[in-house]
């Protein structure tokens, strides 16, 4: 005898997913796919705050299971990022968790607590590097540039530092990035 679980298993694989509507949402299902593609990209590069972000987005679009879906992923970036368990206090807190989230590959939300320390404290050098570190990554380099520069005037020696981070190397090679290094290296020696 057939196990009924198994049957109703196999019997919705081979059903065709539905696409019932919400007419009552208030993005329409372009709009909701396209959300729900860009999250899926961000997720799959890490930036757990930025797919967080658009999955809320497509997860109140038209097509319900699509919205089913990018629900249960909002809640898959929630846990990725370790949403709610952070203790932050301090400027230097805010650092540790943007630090954190920068090692695993959260750019948003390294980026985000980044900027709150810098708030706070924004004559802080290494809040400045780590920022422009961060921010290169995102792929803003002009914002990248800017922190570093400032990391720089508050610390010559964070050029050097930059130069030899191997973090660095990959937004080193960006115009903006060279030129702050260079030129800084050209006007040292």
């Amino acid at each position: 005898m057939a196990d009924p679980r198994t049957s109703s298993f196999v019997y919705q694989i081979e059903t065709p997913l539905k696409q019932e509507t919400n007419p009552s949402k208030s993005i329409d299902l372009v709009e909701q796919s396209g959300a729900f593609e860009k999250a899926t990209a961000a997720f799959h590069t890490k930036d757990f705050g930025r797919a967080k972000t658009l999955f809320a987005v497509a997860a109140h679009g038209p097509a319900v299971e699509l919205a089913h879906s990018a629900q249960m992923y909002v809640r898959m970036c929630e846990r990725r990022m370790g949403a709610g368990t952070a203790d932050v206090k301090t400027p230097e807190d805010l650092y540790t968790l943007g630090v954190s989230l920068l090692n695993r590959g959260d750019y948003h939300g390294a980026a985000t607590a980044l900027e709150q320390a810098l708030q706070r404290k924004p004559d802080t050098d290494h809040y400045h590097y780590s920022l422009a570190l961060c921010e290169g990554h995102r792929g803003d380099m002009t914002a990248a540039a800017k922190h570093l520069r400032r990391a720089i005037e508050l610390q010559p020696a964070n050029r050097i530092a930059a130069l030899n981070d191997a973090d660095f190397h990959a937004i080193a090679q960006h115009g903006a990035i060279r030129e702050i290094l260079n030129g800084e290296r050209n006007a040292a020696g």
